[in-house]
């Protein structure tokens, strides 16, 4: 029996933040809101950071609360997809955002969950 090596891929548990917000990297669920415009989500996610204080505390404390990495498979390919295979920030896009702002080389925790399209 041969065995397939990308079977036993290890997970990352922590990413620097720019990698966590480079649509070229990864796909970013909240990206709609902007019609893609990443620079624009990025000044809506810090400025909402910064208005309830999760700026102050990553500055000072960093990123408690893993960000949620999805991996996606078995999507269908179409125009106007929102999704597509591979992975996708499905939730901490405010800490990863912030994150990034402050020091783009800042360890993220990622938790990293299966999305199968069906």
């Amino acid at each position: 029996m041969s065995l397939n090596p990308q079977q036993f891929q290890q997970l990352d548990m922590f990413r620097p933040a720019r990698d966590l917000v480079d649509p070229a990297k990864i796909q970013i669920g909240d990206a709609y809101q902007t019609k893609g415009d990443i620079g624009a989500l990025a000044e809506q996610k810090v400025a909402v950071a910064g208005s309830t204080g999760l700026y102050k505390g990553i500055a000072h404390e960093g990123v408690k609360e893993p960000v949620g990495v999805y991996h996606l498979s078995g999507w269908p390919e179409h125009e106007g997809a929102t999704f597509r295979n591979g992975e996708f920030l499905r939730n901490g896009h405010h800490r990863a955002f912030t994150a990034n702002d402050i020091d783009p080389d800042t360890e993220v925790p990622v938790n990293h969950n299966d999305l199968p399209y069906k």
